[in-house]
């Protein structure tokens, strides 16, 4: 219906438009085909920013985001939602223009706590200003001093705030990481999302359930936080299939969940989840294939990882379809995302041009051409930061442009709570060409 409709009218407006690029192919997904990803917790620098500091954005001024050459702009507004009072400083995210948050958003945190203190440390060392204006020494420079030295050089000022911007932030995420102890949670919510260990050995689905019990709602280590505990529950039944109504109630009443956290739960069958089972499900997705990959993707996620490394090894049914899409994965792939249309042609050898005059000067165009079509993708239900992440790494990777979802999911637990419920979820969403 949405190819015959923007078909039609293309035919009208544009028959006397010659094509400059190849067709592009829209790819369109449900929130549905995959719920995990929102309540799974990432551990790239944007998205624990968005996720572990969200009580602390601004919500009186759109928050920035840029994909390729678009300015995404969101805010939620009138959402009745009961947040919590907090006496910390309110965060306004950098935009595209901070070239410092440009390279680390999309990092591992622990390669961002590593890397982005030696960067400043070294441009400190090596800042024209620290050579000609200061005379103790650049290591001896506190961030006021020197900014206080590059008074009248705001190229300079401009490029401490941004160092210091993007190292308040990682401080923050940290501490906030450490407060919560999540890297325990992380790793049982990635043995449950894959059924696969940090060994790559296959899980024991009913120890699981034990380990959320004992590790999480019972652990007097883990603070009494009711969203992780929420987020961890709806995790285990939608991997694990749903529960039965007695086990499903001992797990509320261990975790002390309210009549509202309750019905967020259950509204998770307007997702398709099931919730009440008695005999578990052998996989743990309704698509075969997509299950497959995602096991086979931990086990070679654990062959190759190290202490430094990140621990999420779970696979997104989004890097699954892109990938599958991009590679032309023999299969029953397209069965599953058929072309209302033929397929798009391969790139054609030609130079991508500037498109936005924010980013490249009038004129100008990149080195490298684009070795295939463009790729859109719209998901139904929201897109998450980690798949966002993704979309830009297969772009590098394939040297193809693509285009993500401008709706972010900051408030999904409250999107699911809503489902059913006579609140209006009102958001303002911008873009900028």
């Amino acid at each position: 219906m949405l190819s015959s409709e923007t078909d039609g009218r293309s035919e009208i407006k544009l028959a006397h438009l010659e094509a400059k690029r190849d067709r592009a192919t829209l790819l369109v997904l449900d929130r549905a085909d995959d719920p995990l990803t929102p309540l799974l917790h990432s551990m790239t620098f944007q998205a624990m920013v968005c996720d572990l500091l969200a009580d602390r954005i601004r919500k009186d001024a759109p928050f920035c985001f840029y994909a390729h050459q678009y300015t995404i702009c969101f805010c939620v507004v009138d959402t009745h939602i009961e947040e919590s009072e907090s006496r910390d400083e309110q965060i306004v995210l950098p935009t595209e223009e901070d070239k410092v948050w440009g390279k680390y958003r999309h990092a591992f945190i622990g390669e961002v706590n590593k890397r982005l203190p030696k960067e400043f440390n070294e441009w400190r060392n090596e800042s024209a200003v620290v050579k000609f204006r200061d005379k103790k020494g650049a290591e001896n420079l506190s961030n006021s001093e020197l900014l206080k030295a590059a008074q009248d050089m705001p190229q300079y000022q401009q490029q401490i705030r941004r160092f210091k911007t993007n190292l308040d932030l990682a401080q923050a995420v940290t501490k906030c990481f450490g407060d919560q102890k999540l890297l325990d949670v992380i790793l049982l919510e990635q043995d449950i999302a894959c059924w696969i260990d940090s060994d790559g050995k296959k899980c024991d689905r009913d120890k699981l359930g034990a380990r959320c019990s004992q590790d999480i709602f019972l652990s007097k280590d883990i603070k009494s936080f009711s969203e992780l505990k929420l987020r961890l529950l709806m995790i285990y039944m939608i991997s694990h299939g749903g529960l039965s109504d007695s086990t499903r109630k001992t797990l509320f009443e261990q975790a002390r969940f309210s009549e509202k956290e309750q019905t967020t739960i259950m509204n998770l069958s307007a997702l398709q989840v099931v919730l009440s089972s008695v005999k578990p499900p052998k996989e743990g997705h309704k698509n075969s294939e997509y299950w497959a990959a995602v096991q086979r993707a931990a086990k070679e996620h654990c062959e190759k990882s190290s202490e430094d490394s990140s621990p999420i090894r779970f696979l997104s049914f989004l890097e699954w379809a892109l990938t599958n899409h991009i590679e032309g994965t023999e299969g029953k792939f397209e069965e599953h995302f058929p072309f209302v249309r033929d397929r798009p042609s391969g790139g054609k050898s030609r130079k991508r041009q500037a498109t936005s005059f924010r980013k490249h000067k009038k004129g100008t165009e990149t080195e490298k051409a684009p070795s295939g079509p463009r790729i859109i993708v719209y998901i139904l239900g929201g897109v998450t930061y980690s798949e966002l992440c993704t979309c830009y790494e297969l772009s590098e990777k394939h040297n193809i442009d693509i285009f993500g979802s401008v709706k972010f999911e900051f408030l999904f637990l409250a999107c699911v709570w809503c489902l059913f419920e006579k609140i209006k979820l009102r958001s303002l969403l911008f873009v900028n060409v």
